[in-house]
């Protein structure tokens, strides 16, 4: 269970990694945008941080989870 628990967690914290950088990228893209006065993509703006900030924190309940499970299993 150990193994693949902790499998588990590496992968979602890659996941997490992915999503935070096209946040990021997002970010540096539209704060581009904005400086030259173009704000024709703000409403999609925010509803796209709004999606990526969603599944960042799914995913950190799925890690926490995960994390439960290693504690109870070692009786942590």
């Amino acid at each position: 269970m150990e193994g693949r628990t902790v499998d588990t967690i590496i992968n979602l914290l890659k996941d997490k990694n992915y999503h935070l950088q096209k946040f990021h990228q997002m970010n540096e893209t539209e704060l581009m945008n904005f400086s030259e006065g173009n704000f024709d993509g703000l409403e999609v703006f925010y509803q796209s941080r709004e999606t990526i900030l969603d599944l960042v924190r799914c995913i950190d309940r799925l890690i926490e989870a995960a994390s439960v499970a290693i504690r109870l299993h070692f009786g942590n």
